[in-house]
């Protein structure tokens, strides 16, 4: 089953990307992998955001991302998730954890996890898969 996945990741990414490595926005219900949805697309890689996930509390929210590559990274990473504090209405965010796996779409179990310690806020720039993926996640919480 996984490998069927992949093998549709891989024929939607080659088949609608642009080749001049531009960001391509894509529909929300375009591609959903388990709880994941994709957001957006670039040459090597995909990014999604897990809205069942999102948690928000006492006025902060929480999301989950996972961007997969379509080749093993030198690094040995497959794919990573990262968990963020979003700050809708200053348009921010501040990565908490990450988790690394070998295969893609976060498959097996992370060969690395890691949490940040005072991370700083991170602003993203126009136009950017950053900037496309907070976007989807404060949307979301709007629209709820």
């Amino acid at each position: 089953m996984r490998s069927l996945i992949v093998i549709a990741i891989s024929f939607f990414f080659y088949s609608c990307c642009p080749s001049d490595q531009e960001k391509r926005e894509t529909p929300f219900s375009l591609l959903s992998v388990g709880n994941w949805d994709l957001v957006a697309s670039a040459q090597d890689t995909v990014y999604f955001v897990d809205y069942d996930r999102i948690l928000t509390t006492s006025g902060k929210i929480y999301a989950w991302t996972m961007q997969s590559y379509l080749e093993q990274l030198d690094s040995g990473a497959g794919s990573a998730e990262a968990y963020y504090e979003v700050d809708c209405d200053l348009f921010r965010s501040r990565p908490l954890h990450y988790n690394i796996y070998a295969q893609a779409l976060a498959a097996g179990n992370p060969f690395n996890s890691f949490s940040t310690d005072n991370p700083e806020w991170e602003y993203p720039r126009p136009k950017s898969v950053a900037e496309t993926q907070l976007k989807s996640v404060c949307d979301h919480v709007s629209s709820d």
